[in-house]
């Protein structure tokens, strides 16, 4: 067991119902992260970017662990959430990529 489903387990109702709906938005947040991803390594693939392929698999990869953790901490919310995510996929299938919609993996160094 987990620490973090320890902490769960001893809340009340309202503050695990917070808690459960927290893990579940972070949970969609990682799957759309993770879908996103997903297209543009096969962009970078496609157009033969081998600095942009190795960034954007790296992102992918650190992406797949985060929701692997989620399914480990937290496996009523993870399987809901992926679940959920599924049927969306099926029922508002992926539209065309715009223009600069990469600009969020863009690289960020730290300024410290």
């Amino acid at each position: 067991m987990t620490l973090q489903s320890l902490q769960h387990r001893h809340k009340g109702g309202w503050e695990r119902f917070c808690l459960g709906w927290h893990d579940y938005q972070a949970t969609i947040r990682l799957l759309n992260r993770e879908r996103e991803l997903t297209q543009l390594v096969r962009w970078a693939e496609r157009k033969r970017l081998k600095g942009q392929h190795f960034h954007y698999s790296r992102l992918l990869n650190d992406t797949e662990r985060a929701l692997w953790r989620k399914r480990v901490q937290t496996p009523w919310a993870a399987a809901w959430a992926f679940s959920l995510y599924r049927l969306s996929c099926l029922v508002f299938p992926d539209e065309p990529h715009r223009k600069g919609c990469a600009r969020k993996f863009r690289r960020r160094w730290a300024s410290v």
